[in-house]
């Protein structure tokens, strides 16, 4: 498998512990709760991460390349966890 190199980043910080923020990255009913009105994710390596934001043309999609179960992880879609974020 081939990871796309350019990726895009955002740094934010939450008011929540890592293991809350993590939920919500992982599950697609918490996913749309924060963000997004259609979330498919499937959290594990070559796993599916698509998201529908509300305008219904805006699209993030991709595979999880590596899911880290742990205090400080990062977003699926910050370039560790996503081998490419391409439309449709």
């Amino acid at each position: 498998m081939t990871v796309d190199t350019k990726v895009i980043e955002k740094v934010i910080s939450i008011d929540a512990p890592p293991e809350t923020v993590f939920s919500y990255l992982i599950d697609p009913a918490r996913y749309v709760r924060w963000k997004g009105k259609l979330a498919q994710l499937d959290p594990r390596p070559g796993g599916e991460f698509r998201v529908e934001f509300a305008s219904g043309t805006d699209i993030a999609a991709g595979r999880f390349v590596e899911v880290i179960r742990r205090a400080g992880s990062s977003s699926p879609g910050a370039g560790r966890g996503v081998s490419s974020s391409r439309p449709g």
